[in-house]
């Protein structure tokens, strides 16, 4: 899980970018739970504190997560530690997300996962088990 800190900077670096942003809950802000869009990538990012956190969630710790997926819909690895770049997100539209090896061509396994031709049979069979998009 990322830090607090990390995802709030992330987001920020990325409004400054021209991201467009928009509340992902009715109840909670922006700050907290928002999508980004720009140029066809679409970011859901959770950068909840434990203070802030609804009665009903029970973990004690903060809430921080980026989930990030490119304009082909499948999902781009992303360490919001090392700071936003829209480089490395255009670049992780050629990096597996299993091996993590770049410049690669990459296809969907799963529902949105990232993969490259090498990783592709192994993770089939763990991903795409029979009955796996029910």
């Amino acid at each position: 899980m990322s830090s607090l800190e990390e995802v709030r900077r992330w987001r920020a670096a990325a409004l400054a970018d021209g991201w467009s942003v928009e509340p992902t809950y009715k109840h909670a802000p922006v700050e907290q739970a928002a999508n980004l869009n720009r140029d066809g990538f679409h970011v859901l990012l959770i950068a909840r504190p434990k203070e802030s956190k609804p009665a009903w969630m029970t973990s004690p710790k903060d809430e921080a997560s980026l989930a990030v997926w490119g304009p082909d819909g499948l999902a781009i690895s992303v360490d919001p530690g090392t700071g936003y770049s829209m480089a490395a997100l255009q670049a992780g539209l050629r990096t597996c997300g299993y091996c993590m090896q770049a410049d690669r061509d990459t296809r969907r396994v799963g529902f949105a996962g990232r993969c490259c031709a090498e990783c592709l049979p192994a993770v089939r069979k763990r991903v795409e088990f029979p009955g796996w998009e029910n």
